[in-house]
């Protein structure tokens, strides 16, 4: 975690100070940079991450050198497709086999 010019957080419920997941950030291409977060299954469909990734593209957007900022979700998790869209990004089209699960 935290090497190069990667970054990430946890997160955490400001009320109790548990810690309900993870985010962050890093360079893909020079120029570029993804990000991306996780959240423990028990806090899904609580609107907590919204506050997380408009930190996320803030910090990103403050880099003068940044020109894209990209995130992947999972073709099913409509939910966090509503996050990104929410956030300003635009659904460009779905990676085939970008990430498989073997389970």
């Amino acid at each position: 975690f935290n090497v190069g010019h990667e970054r990430t957080w946890l997160i955490e419920l400001r009320d109790t100070g548990e810690i309900v997941g993870t985010c962050g950030f890093r360079p893909v291409r020079p120029h570029v940079m993804d990000f991306g977060y996780c959240l423990g299954r028990r806090w899904w469909g609580q609107r907590l991450i919204a506050e997380p990734v408009d930190l996320l593209l803030t910090e990103m957007e403050d880099d003068p050198s940044v020109c894209r900022i990209s995130a992947i979700c999972h073709a099913d998790n409509a939910r966090s497709a509503r996050v990104l869209q929410r956030a300003g990004l635009s659904c460009e089209g779905r990676l085939v086999r970008h990430t498989v699960f073997r389970n």
